[in-house]
Order: structure tokens, then sequence, then C-alpha cells
């Protein structure tokens, strides 16, 4: 059975246990946002840490050189780190059609991490400075370099900013024989994640999470009314029901402010 996902609605500003790529941002549905402004498990995973110490993009990676004068704000140590992965490997039943970073977090133990009047290292383009953990808002990219428009404006080394889709759409296309998939994923700040599928009218779908910390998803019908009667906004923990009709069906998560992991599975008979 193949399902497909396409994107409806504008929604404003993600780990895939199967897959994610690089995107274009895509409409929210008129749904409910599910997270309020406490919404669950809002902190960052860290990756382990490499040979070499991550830097700004250009400069050297020798785990025992000290960086120069330029590579931070002046009273910063030294300390290898690696940035969060902003996707999990792409697998065939899973497959991201765009994702758009807005958001991201500071992850630089040598913070204070530098704001750039230009993506390059140079001795003379420092504007500011950043705290490890910051929440800055990404405007746009270049190369190893984000721009961010807050809490300064400026660059900053991707590589120091842990980032994932604050807006994605997917498509599911489950394998024959298969009837189950896990979508496992995170906000870093305001989002909405959109999987679609096509069903028919009949069947039955159980949604139940994986993680006590984890909400349930919004289900919008060919014809974007919820059909599970604004379970995400409940502590509920599994949901099911009966399809109403044939056509693409839409899981919604969304994400309001600080962001949150989820773990659900899908399952379709």
């Amino acid at each position: 059975m193949i399902f497909s996902f396409v994107s409806r609605h504008p929604v404003i500003c993600g780990v895939l246990l199967l897959s994610l790529t690089s995107c274009s941002p895509s409409a929210p549905p008129a749904a409910i946002n599910p997270n309020t402004s406490n919404p669950p498990n809002s902190s960052a995973t860290t990756a382990p840490t490499p040979a070499n110490p991550i830097t700004e993009p250009g400069q050297s990676t020798t785990a025992t050189a000290d960086p120069s004068p330029t590579d931070r704000a002046p009273s910063a140590a030294t300390s290898p780190i690696a940035a969060s992965p902003n996707s999990a490997p792409a697998t065939d039943t899973i497959r991201t059609l765009s994702c758009q970073t807005s958001s991201g977090l500071v992850n630089d133990p040598n913070a204070p991490l530098n704001v750039r009047s230009e993506p390059d290292t140079g001795s003379d383009n420092v504007v500011g400075a950043l705290a490890d953990g910051a929440l800055v808002s990404i405007v746009g990219e270049r190369g190893n370099w984000w721009q961010i428009d807050a809490p300064e404006a400026g660059w900053v080394s991707k590589n120091l900013i842990d980032s994932t889709c604050n807006e994605k759409v997917a498509r599911i296309e489950l394998p024959p024989n298969t009837t189950q998939v896990t979508l496992s994923d995170r906000f870093l700040g305001t989002g909405y994640h959109h999987y679609q599928f096509n069903a028919r009218a009949g069947q039955s779908v159980t949604l139940e999470t994986l993680d006590a910390s984890s909400p349930l998803p919004f289900l919008l019908a060919p014809d974007d009314r919820d059909i599970t009667e604004g379970v995400a906004n409940t502590n509920a923990t599994r949901w099911s029901g009966k399809l109403p009709a044939t056509g693409d069906y839409t899981l919604v998560f969304d994400s309001n402010f600080r962001g949150y992991t989820y773990n659900v599975q899908l399952d379709i008979q």
C-alpha cells in the first residue's frame, strides 16, 4: 500500500526516524495547535564528540591548535564539539518533500559564538556574540553559514548551530504487506510537520505514542476536517478510528514556541 504527502496550508515556523532532506516552505492546515506555551521535551540532542573540534567555516580543525583571536569572542575557551544532525538517513518509507529551517540553538561550548557581518572569518567583521543555548532566527544561508536576524543580525557558523526542519512536508509510502510506520522528529521553536498518505474509506487507523512526552498528531480527512476531534490537545496516548472517505489524509504536528520531540506509531489496516 502507498501513502502520499502533499502540503495544504502555510503555518508559522526538525529527527525523523526514517528520512529528511533540504527544502522549501509550505502552508499549514487550519488545525488547532496541540502545543501551548509549555510543549513537552524541548531540549536539543547532542551528537558524539568528533576527533577534531568544529570551528567556523574556513578555520583550522587541528585538535591541538588554539583558535585565532577571530574564531570567537575574546574570552572563549577551546574544546571539541559536534552539532546535532538535522535529520536521519533517508529511506523508502518516508520521503521528505520540503524542509525549511527558520530557527536553531547555539551549540558551542566555546561560547560566546561570534556573529559576523559577512559569511567569512575576517578579522574585522565581528558584530556581536551569542551565549551557548541562545535561540536564533534564521533567514538565509550561504555555504556553511546561517544568516540570522535575531537576537543579533549577521552570519553564524552552521557547525555551531543545532537546527532541524521547522516546516516539513513528507510522503509515506508503505511497502507491500506493511501496515505500520514510526514518525519521529523534533521541533526547535515554531513550525509544523505534515505527513500525508492516501487511504480508502472504511480502513482503520491507529495512532499511538511511543514515549510519555510525545503528543499525538491531528488527522485531517480529505476535506480538511480533523477526524480525531482534537486529540492532539489532550494527554491521550492512543487514538483509533475508521476513515470516512477515500483520498489523501494528513497527519499534522504543530509547534507554537519552544518546540518538542515526538515519537508516534501509525498503523493502518
